[in-house]
């Protein structure tokens, strides 16, 4: 590895890794999710529903501008900002996350 990007500060280093591998995994889970979200459609079609259906869609979006981004202030040394967008991908996994355990459970 480049010693310059480890040495800066080596525990986000490490979350910037790990937290990207996890989201790139979770593609799977989302590819599964959103196949399944067009059944919303069954109703008819409604404003709120595109809304919702695209804003799922957007997931892979915001892993590929997480990862940009964090990786880019994380070499310009600005680290809370670098973990702030290491986290955006949170924004589906927990609801989605939560959706799948919610019906797992019941």
């Amino acid at each position: 590895m480049d010693k310059i990007f480890l040495s800066k500060n080596r525990k986000v280093f490490w979350w910037l890794i790990l937290s990207h591998v996890f989201y790139v995994l979770f593609l799977l889970v989302w590819a599964f999710f959103s196949g399944m979200s067009v059944m919303m459609f069954d109703m008819g079609i409604d404003m709120k529903m595109l809304t919702l259906y695209f804003g799922i869609l957007a997931y892979p979006l915001a892993v590929i501008f997480s990862i940009l981004f964090s990786w880019v202030f994380y070499r310009k040394a600005k680290y809370r900002i670098s973990i702030f967008w290491s986290l955006l991908p949170l924004i589906w996994i927990i609801p989605i996350g939560g959706f799948l355990i919610y019906a797992n459970l019941r």
